[in-house]
Order: structure tokens, then sequence, then C-alpha cells
């Protein structure tokens, strides 16, 4: 986690109509130089990527069970997202760091400004490994899947399973996964 026990340089986030909130200068930094080298990789021709940041302010963050509960309510996330083909499947992470007046498990001031969560789901693409068209009916190809989350409090969560990617009328994409996830939060599932 990223303490700001120590002055360092903050950036100011506003939005209109909002209050101004105080992020990191090393948390835009980080996201920054993340999102230059997603974008820097040559990609072939027949793949696909595309990597955003964005800025969101909310309000009603009172989640006491995960401990994204602020004392005002009011929480911004800064969040940096990548999705990208390659020829043997496909990779989709995003990192958030949060920024709030965070409150701990007991509802007290946790002395805790800013959070950083993140997600890794790659995958691996069946077909591709095969050297075989696997694709029948409406399942365009099976994956194997994974899936890595972590934040910066200790959680931990890693998960493994297989995907398939769907032809649904009206959709462009829609994948499904089933996995099976082990945590140091939850009981096994």
């Amino acid at each position: 986690m990223f303490y700001n026990s120590t002055q360092k340089p903050m950036a100011t986030s506003t939005m209109a109509g909002m209050p101004k909130k105080q992020i990191p200068r090393s948390h835009i930094f980080a996201l920054l130089a993340l999102a230059a080298l997603c974008a820097g990789f040559p990609i072939p021709s027949h793949a696909f990527s595309s990597t955003n940041l964005q800025l969101l302010y909310g309000s009603n963050f009172h989640d006491n069970y995960y401990g994204n509960n602020t004392s005002n309510g009011k929480m911004t996330t800064l969040t940096l997202e990548h999705f990208s083909t390659w020829d043997y499947g496909d990779n989709y992470f995003f990192v958030d760091l949060l920024s709030g007046d965070f409150l701990n498990f007991a509802g007290l001031p946790s002395g805790s400004r800013s959070r950083i969560y993140s997600e890794w789901a790659p995958r691996l693409s069946l077909s591709a490994i095969s050297g075989h068209d696997l694709a029948v009916g409406i399942f365009k190809d099976f994956f194997i899947a994974g899936q890595l989350n972590r934040d910066g409090e200790g959680f931990h969560a890693e998960m493994i399973g297989l995907g398939t990617d769907l032809a649904v009328p009206g959709f462009n994409l829609l994948s499904t996964h089933l996995y099976l996830r082990k945590d140091n939060f939850n009981r096994p599932t």
C-alpha cells in the first residue's frame, strides 16, 4: 500500500463541482510509465491492443466488508486498463489507484489516503496451441484462463480455469470463464 506519511509531491485532481483531491505524483508517474510501456511494444498487424487511463469520482463508498470504506463516502480512482491479443491468446489487466479518507474495518480512521488494487487475466487459446480450429456452434474458441488479483493491503487471489468466446448476435465479443479460486480472504471457491 502507498502511504503518504511523509510529504511527497502531490498532484491536485479536480472535477467540476467536486472537492479537490490529492493524488501522489509518484502514482501518476508510475501509471504513465506503465501506459507508455504498453503502447511502445510492436504489435503484429493481426493483433489488437487498447490502453486507456480513466479518472473516476464517486460517493457512497461504505464498504466495510472489503475495506473500501471512506469517512465521507467519497473516493477518487485513477485506473490504467489494457487489453491486447497475440498469436496464442490475449491479455487483460488494470491497476486502480484509490484516493479517499479510508476507514479500517472497525470504522475508525486508518490514516491512509491512498490504496492500490490490480488484476491481470491472461488467456491461452487452445485452437492456437493445438493448431486446429476448435470452434463448434456458438463457441468460437476455448481458452486456458488465469487471473491474479492483488492489493497493497496484503490481499491476493489466484484463479485458474477454462474460458470460451461466444458468437452471439449483437455482441462483438462475449466471453465466459469458469475458475477455481484461491485467496487469503474468503474460503476457496
